[in-house]
C-alpha cells in the first residue's frame, strides 16, 4: 500500500511510531526500520504481530468499502476476505490492492466478506518497491 508519513512522533522498543495516509484513511503505526522521511510516499506491507480471533478482533463488516484508521489504543482495517487456511489458521484479506495476512483464531468467514479488524499494533514494512 501506498502511504505518506505525515508525523513521526517518537521512537519505542520496536521502531517508530509514525502516523500515516493512504487513499484508505490515516492510522498510527510501529515503522521498522530506519526512520522515514516525513512526507514522502512509501511503499509498504503492513504486519499485525498478534493472533486475532474472529468474532472478537475481527468482525463481520457493514461496510462496503475499504478504510483503516486509528482510534483510542487501536487501529481498524476493513476489508474483504481473500482466502483462508484453517490448517494453518492464515487469512488472507485485501484493503485495495493490498494484500495483509493475518494469524486467527476460530471458526472463519467466508471468502468475499467484508471484516474490520481491530489491533493495537500495525507494524509497517518499507518494501523498496
Amino acid at each position: 500500500m501506498i502511504v505518506r508519513i505525515n508525523r513521526i512522533k517518537n521512537s519505542n522498543s520496536r521502531g517508530t511510531i509514525v502516523e500515516v495516509a493512504s487513499d484508505y484513511g490515516t492510522i498510527e503505526a510501529t515503522w521498522m526500520g530506519e526512520v522515514p522521511d516525513l512526507q514522502k510516499l512509501y511503499d509498504v506491507e503492513f504486519d499485525i504481530p498478534i493472533k486475532l480471533r474472529w468474532g472478537n478482533e475481527i468482525k463481520k463488516s457493514n461496510h462496503n468499502s475499504y478504510s483503516i484508521y486509528s482510534f483510542s489504543e487501536s487501529t481498524c482495517l476493513i476489508g474483504k476476505i481473500v482466502s483462508s487456511d484453517r490448517v494453518d489458521n492464515c487469512t488472507l484479506f485485501k484493503i485495495g490492492n493490498s494484500n495483509v495476512l493475518l494469524e486467527t483464531i476460530g471458526e472463519v468467514y467466508e471468502a468475499g466478506s467484508m471484516i474490520e479488524v481491530t489491533t493495537p499494533e500495525v507494524l509497517l514494512y518499507n518494501t523498496h518497491v
